[in-house]
């Protein structure tokens, strides 16, 4: 699932104040391939939030749509690729009316139904669960089936850049989530909501809150269980990450440019991870605060040492090259340290507090610059 969409979800979701709440492993399948954990109060308190000012402008926003409160909001895919499925679960203080709120939204569905699954009532649609969460807290109509967008008669191009995968959500189930649906929510108590848009997923859900199948807490046989920093805001794990290439993007030795990207000066495609394509076993990564500095963590568990070696090597490449052509983002990058030890590859940053004005004002000014890239009109003569 796209994160910019994943984020949305997350926001209308969190309906009020928010409580921290820390990962809770007895809740996750024992058989879950990757999990997401947001603690929403400490990003609404964190002091990126608070001294860049948007702290108070969302905590307004949140505080219009209901009368609940969620503390966190853990996300877990089971499976992997296009097989693979994803299930939401928010926890919080929602108040005793969200079941009825719940059942409000749907009633006005033809195919909307409501049936018990392990002593729990599901509210089933048709629709997608972006559309019911909007219907929930933003009072928009829900549509069975939405309109799919009519198809460009120019559409972009897509990417030619590498990227990395956590592997978060299949496209499949992507496309369930914000278009398609169905979609299964099923309240618990006053405190938790899980929301899924596939049945099996959701009837194992309830069978671990139950008891009746094994959790992370008892069993970790992908090894995902990882302690929470202190200050933690973000973590997550996937064992379905990997580095992927553009098959448009795979000419050419591994670090040699194969393409100009026209997203604007400076920008460019490259063959970056042709080679490390498939060699990445699980990932990691954590971000937050503590009192001495903003931080971010990442690593990679490879399937050997070379290719632990050569993503080390890789990753100091591209920053040297950031370095290099953006002067304006050295410093940004410049605390970023990578290590590889055995199969391991591990990335720590992080920025003294006493100093974040400055980091804000750095990703202010990046901001602008992509802003006014974006709309420069082109030099390029009409054909």
């Amino acid at each position: 699932m796209r994160i910019g969409t994943l984020l949305s979800l997350i926001v209308l979701l969190a309906a009020g104040f928010c409580r921290a709440d820390a990962i809770h492993f007895e809740q996750i399948p024992a058989d879950a391939t990757s999990y997401f954990h947001f603690d929403l109060d400490r990003w609404i308190a964190s002091r990126v939030m608070v001294q860049s000012g948007l702290a108070a402008n969302l905590s307004n926003q949140l505080k219009t749509m209901g009368d609940g409160t969620v503390g966190s909001i853990t996300i877990y895919t089971l499976g992997a690729g296009e097989d693979q499925k994803m299930v939401l679960m928010a926890q919080g203080n929602f108040g005793p009316d969200l079941p009825h709120r719940i059942k409000t939204a749907a009633a006005g569905l033809k195919d909307s139904v409501t049936f018990s699954l392990a002593g729990k009532d599901v509210y089933y649609s048709s629709a997608s669960m972006q559309a019911i969460v909007e219907s929930i807290y933003l009072g928009a109509q829900i549509q069975s089936t939405r309109p799919r967008p009519e198809k460009e008669s120019n559409p972009s191009p897509p990417s030619s850049r590498s990227r990395f995968s956590m592997g978060v959500g299949g496209e499949a189930d992507s496309r369930r989530w914000t278009s398609t649906g169905p979609s299964y929510i099923a309240p618990v108590g006053s405190d938790m909501v899980i929301a899924t848009a596939d049945l099996p997923a959701m009837a194992q859900a309830l069978d671990v809150l139950a008891g009746d199948k094994p959790s992370l807490a008892s069993s970790d046989p992908h090894g995902l269980r990882m302690d929470s920093p202190p200050g933690v805001v973000f973590m997550g794990v996937g064992v379905n990450a990997d580095l992927e290439v553009n098959p448009s993007d795979i000419s050419g030795p591994t670090t040699q440019p194969v393409k100009i990207d026209d997203a604007g000066p400076g920008r460019f495609g490259m063959n970056l991870f042709g080679t490390l394509h498939g060699k990445v076993r699980l990932a990691r990564f954590d971000a937050g605060e503590n009192e001495q500095s903003e931080f971010a963590d990442a690593s990679f568990g490879m399937i050997d040492s070379d290719s632990a070696t050569q993503l080390k090597n890789l990753i100091l490449g591209i920053k040297a090259l950031v370095s290099l052509s953006q002067a304006d983002q050295e410093p940004l990058i410049e605390p970023l340290d990578v290590q590889a030890d055995g199969k391991t590859v591990t990335l720590h940053w992080s920025w003294p507090a006493a100093k974040l004005s400055e980091l804000l004002a750095h990703t202010k000014g990046r901001r602008k610059h992509d802003d006014s890239t974006a709309t420069r009109p082109s030099t390029q003569p009409n054909p």
